[in-house]
């Protein structure tokens, strides 16, 4: 296993409809990461140049414990060389109820070289989550 610590400022914030991301505090719009609706809800804009699918229903084994989970396809309106648009893929995220983000994929994504994302390339990797402590109230 490879233990990464970044440091981020990031925020999520939670709306009557769902789950928006904001990647950094200069962000001019913020992301529909999750509707409160999904897996019901299977297909949605996160913003104007990304959209999101859910793609199969799943489970995640956690500290010997198995939860019902499902998968999101996020893809990202890419420019072509010749000028039109397409949608990429870009990662694939699986959720599981009452814990979040379990698993991340950005291995089918854009390649690195040719199309760098927002804060230079796109860095291919898969990781999952180990351990899960509930957040505690305040």
């Amino acid at each position: 296993p490879i233990s990464i610590n970044m440091e981020a400022k990031a925020t999520i914030e939670t709306r009557d409809d769902g789950f928006y991301y904001l990647e950094f505090e200069s962000a001019k719009e913020s992301t529909l990461l999750l509707p409160l609706k999904a897996p019901e809800v299977r297909d949605w804009s996160c913003r104007s140049d990304l959209r999101a699918s859910v793609v199969r229903q799943t489970e995640f084994t956690l500290a010997g414990a198995t939860h019902p989970a499902f998968e999101v396809r996020y893809e990202r309106k890419a420019r072509e060389a010749d000028g039109s648009e397409a949608w990429k893929e870009e990662q694939t995220l699986t959720f599981a109820r009452g814990i979040g983000i379990v698993r991340k994929d950005t291995t089918r994504g854009r390649p690195a070289a040719s199309a760098p994302g927002p804060t230079g390339p796109l860095t291919h990797y898969v990781w999952e989550l180990t351990r899960f402590e509930p957040a505690k109230a305040k």
